[in-house]
C-alpha cells in the first residue's frame, strides 16, 4: 500500500510485528496460567494420530526454524499409534519444547524430533545440540516464570504450561541435558 519501504522502516516494521508476536505470546500464557490455575481450561479429548501431531509441529515451526537457521528433523516415528488427548494442546506443548530447542541451538543445527511407542505409552521428544540446561536451574526449570541466565526470548511459563497439560493427559515429562545439548520427552498413555 504505501510502495517500496526503505531498509530502516522495513527493519522497523520486522521489529514491531516481532514485538506484538510476542506480547500476544505472553499474553496467551497467562490466561492459559489463569485457565489451569482454574480448573477453567477446556479439554477435547479425541483420538490423535501420533505421526499426524508430530507432523503438524514441524510443520508448524519451520517457519521460525528458519529465522534461527535451524532445521528440524522427524528421526523416529510410532507409526499407527494413536494417544487420547486434546489435539491442540497436544500441539501447543509440542510447539513450545520445539520452540525452545530452536532458540537453544547454534546455526545450522538440527534439533530432533520423534515419537515411539514404549509399552503402553507414546514417548514424543524434541532434543537439541546446545550447550545445555545450567545445573542451577535445572531444579526449578518448570516453575512458573523460569528463565535461566541465557535465555534469549519468552515469558518463563512455557514449560510449566506444558507440564500442566502433560499431567492432565495422563503422562509425565521430564529431560535430559548435558553440555552437549538437551532432550525433552513427554509420556501419554497409547488407546
Amino acid at each position: 500500500k504505501f510502495g517500496e519501504l526503505n531498509e530502516k522502516t522495513q527493519r522497523m516494521l520486522e521489529l514491531a510485528n516481532r514485538n506484538s508476536d510476542h506480547l500476544g505470546r505472553l499474553i496467551n500464557d497467562i490466561l492459559d496460567m489463569e485457565k489451569i490455575a482454574s480448573g477453567a481450561m477446556e479439554f477435547n479429548i479425541v483420538n490423535v494420530d501420533s505421526d499426524k501431531a508430530i507432523d503438524s509441529a514441524l510443520n508448524t515451526n519451520e517457519g521460525y526454524a528458519l529465522r534461527y537457521n535451524v532445521n528440524l528433523q522427524i528421526i523416529k516415528r510410532a507409526t499407527g499409534v494413536n494417544i487420547h488427548a486434546d489435539e491442540m494442546r497436544l500441539h501447543q506443548v509440542i510447539a513450545n519444547l520445539i520452540s525452545n530447542a530452536i532458540k537453544y541451538s547454534p546455526a545450522q543445527a538440527v534439533v530432533e524430533l520423534s515419537a515411539v511407542q514404549i509399552n503402553n505409552m507414546v514417548r514424543f521428544s524434541v532434543r537439541d545440540y546446545g550447550t545445555g540446561i545450567p545445573e542451577n536451574f535445572r531444579s526449578h526449570i518448570f516453575n512458573r516464570f523460569s528463565q535461566a541466565n541465557n535465555a534469549k526470548a519468552g515469558t518463563g511459563l512455557g514449560l510449566n504450561i506444558a507440564r500442566s497439560i502433560v499431567e492432565y493427559l495422563g503422562g509425565q515429562i521430564d529431560f535430559v541435558t548435558s553440555e552437549q545439548g538437551t532432550e525433552f520427552y513427554f509420556d501419554l498413555p497409547c488407546v
